[in-house]
């Protein structure tokens, strides 16, 4: 009874296995609207829980409006730094007119040591020297990279021979059997075959490096991806694209307005709007410059407690003015600070604004006004102090 109510109160839990990790093949999101034209960056294309990877090629396609391609370089060291990485390079074009770089490499060839066979079994030595042909030769200046080689004796593969080392300047690979020394006569031949990359966190296969042109949104697109592992079986593979973006974040207009019933001590408001703004957007302030012998008023706004995210015009501020006397002055922002919700800090241009209260005054032939200008970002208590207090990624209140 006692052994049947045991089992009873037993519970068995079957756990399933983990399903393994895909591999995958990225490219980083970027967006940053300080990084300006003329600037270069780089980026690395990062592969990630790949087992045995021996080969790479994929096309980036960019907006050559946006990136000019300059420079691409495959990563000649592997996961822990040795120098056997991807040391044959098939393909490395830039075609900035397409806006594509065509990216190819492989860890190397793999087939059999080619050459004189010193090593015939006498059963006596174990100490054996093979010939090979430049194998796994990364500058064409005779110098090889690791590689596995497994030894046959009369077509028999040995498990424990071991390599001793490659004697670059001979020609030669040395190798040492732990068995018995092969009977005289014994024909001793071999194959290599290049490690391939095995590796569970981002690793960098290559890198691009761009020039900016111009502000605005670039696609880092990978396209017609083949990744195959040593034994040239295709790898399925998860691509990730990322992007380039420098545009900026949000944007805030000053008004453009003409009264000419206003009159010296008269007051008014006048509405602020922001608009393309991207992101949940906590808090906003500028400094605000004008002609202080046509306008009295503030010269700094801020407003928080938002959460905006718009692409049409919306208002944010009302301000209140008083005239001082009849004329006219520009309505300049500058200084612009911007806070997410989650506190991060966000980048935002202007359109400056213009204030008229003359009678008959023509603003017709004032075209270049509003001027839309990049601000300067300086640093503003309130919202540093938000983004300071919320490092955590927590939403203000």
């Amino acid at each position: 009874m006692l052994l049947s109510l045991t089992l009873s109160m037993l519970a068995i839990v079957v756990r399933p296995a983990p399903a393994a990790a895909s591999a995958t093949l990225s490219t980083p999101e970027i967006e940053n609207p300080l990084m300006l034209a003329g600037e270069s960056f780089t980026i690395d294309i990062l592969v990630n829980n790949v087992v045995d990877l021996h080969s790479f090629d994929f096309v980036l396609n960019y907006e050559t409006d946006i990136l000019t391609a300059t420079t691409i370089a495959v990563n000649p060291t592997d996961a822990n730094g040795a120098c056997y990485g991807f040391r044959e390079i098939t393909a490395a074009d830039i075609d900035n007119t397409a806006g594509t770089a065509h990216v190819a490499a492989n860890r190397g060839p793999s087939g059999e040591i080619i050459g004189d066979i010193f090593g015939i079994g006498d059963g006596v030595n174990k100490l054996f020297y093979l010939h090979y042909s430049r194998i796994g030769d990364r500058n064409g200046d005779g110098v090889v990279n690791k590689f596995d080689v497994t030894v046959y004796f009369d077509g028999v593969p040995q498990p424990a021979t071991k390599i001793r080392d490659v004697l670059d300047t001979s020609g030669r690979v040395r190798f040492a059997t732990a068995l018995p020394a092969p009977p005289a006569g014994t024909i001793l031949s071999a194959d290599y075959l290049h490690p391939g990359l095995t590796t569970d966190a981002n690793f960098p296969i290559c890198s691009i490096t761009f020039t900016i042109e111009a502000r605005g949104y670039s696609p880092l697109d990978l396209q017609d991806v083949a990744v195959t592992d040593i034994y040239e079986n295709p790898i399925e593979i998860e691509v990730t694209s990322g992007f380039f973006d420098n545009t900026f974040q949000g944007h805030i207009n000053a008004p453009i307005y003409k009264d000419e019933a206003l009159m010296p001590g008269s007051e008014f408001d006048l509405v602020f709007t922001a608009e393309k703004v991207r992101h949940p957007t906590w808090g906003i302030q500028f400094f605000l410059d004008y002609d202080t012998n046509v306008l009295a008023g503030p010269t700094y706004v801020a407003v928080a407690g938002l959460d905006l995210v718009t692409e049409e015009p919306v208002p944010i501020a009302t301000v209140h003015f008083t005239v001082v006397a009849e004329g006219w002055t520009m309505l300049h922002i500058r200084d612009i600070a911007a806070v997410s919700i989650y506190g991060d800090a966000l980048f935002f241009d202007s359109s400056d604004g213009l204030f008229a209260s003359l009678n008959g005054a023509d603003l017709s032939g004032r075209s270049a006004w509003p001027d839309t200008h990049q601000a300067t970002y300086g640093t503003i208590d309130m919202l540093h102090a938000r983004i300071a207090t919320n490092a955590t990624g927590t939403q203000l209140p």
